[in-house]
C-alpha cells in the first residue's frame, strides 16, 4: 500500500470546497428566479379570480406576462397598483 501525502489530501479538500462553493453560487439565483416564476403564475390566476369579478367591479385587468409578474413580485400591493392604474388610465 502506498502512502498519501499530505499535499494530496489538500489537493482533494480544496477540490470538494470549490465544488460546494460554485454550486452555492449557482443554485441560490435558479431558487430566486424559480420563486418568480411560480409567484408570477400564482399572479395570473389572482388576475383571472379578479377577472371573472369584472362585472361587479367594473374593472378588468388583461391577463399578460407584465401584469403576472407585477403581481408576482409585489403581491397585494402590485393589485392595488394595476387596479388604480385600470382605474385611471
Amino acid at each position: 500500500m502506498g502512502s498519501i501525502s499530505f499535499g494530496t489530501v489538500v489537493g482533494y479538500l480544496l477540490g470538494i470546497l470549490i465544488v460546494f462553493v460554485a454550486a452555492k453560487i449557482f443554485f441560490v439565483p435558479l431558487k430566486k428566479m424559480l420563486k418568480i416564476v411560480l409567484n408570477s403564475f400564482l399572479g395570473a390566476i389572482v388576475l383571472m379570480g379578479v377577472n371573472l369579478l369584472s362585472p361587479f367591479l367594473n374593472i378588468y385587468i388583461g391577463v399578460n406576462p407584465v401584469s403576472a409578474l407585477v403581481l408576482g413580485l409585489l403581491g397585494v400591493p402590485g393589485l392595488c397598483l394595476l387596479m388604480i392604474l385600470q382605474i385611471f388610465f
